[in-house]
């Protein structure tokens, strides 16, 4: 490298070879660049396609949480509406309990996947706190009604 004067500022001047060599530099540079940016793309392009499989998975995993409920209240209803003169009071109790426990079960996806809404919009903020995980683990299994209908990790 040699210095030149350019209106008395001293000014570096490159060799040929080192101008080269500067290059090379910026071209590794911005291949490295590129590369880190192909990676960023890809890894949100991964991302996204998660998050597609999950959504696909919960929508038909919900689906078939309504369809039973929903086929059951249906049968009762129907059946009331049917034979509402004819029913027993018991066969008429039944049906209607039957009709009311349906609908219980369908409350608690609908509620999960408006919860899903609001957390995506902002509108809900999750609330970390540490949970003991024999809570977690026995809490679907449990027989008890009440310990059913009361999660242990978000209290409903």
């Amino acid at each position: 490298m040699c210095w030149s004067s350019d209106r008395g500022r001293a000014k570096p001047s490159l060799s040929a070879e080192d101008r080269q060599l500067l290059e090379a530099f910026a071209n590794q540079l911005a291949v490295a660049v590129e590369r880190q940016n192909i990676a960023e793309r890809r890894a949100a392009t991964r991302a996204l396609e998660e998050n597609d499989r999950l959504k696909t998975a919960l929508i038909s995993s919900v689906s078939h949480e309504f369809k039973a409920p929903l086929a059951a209240i249906k049968a009762s209803a129907t059946a009331l509406l049917a034979e509402s003169s004819n029913l027993q009071t018991g066969v008429h109790t039944e049906l209607a309990d039957a009709i009311n426990r349906e609908t219980d079960r369908l409350t608690r996806p609908a509620s999960n996947l408006l919860d899903m809404s609001r957390l995506e919009t902002g509108a809900l903020r999750p609330k970390f706190e540490w949970v003991s995980i024999a809570n977690v683990i026995s809490w679907p299994a449990s027989g008890d009604r009440s310990m059913r209908n009361s999660c242990p990790i978000c209290g409903r």
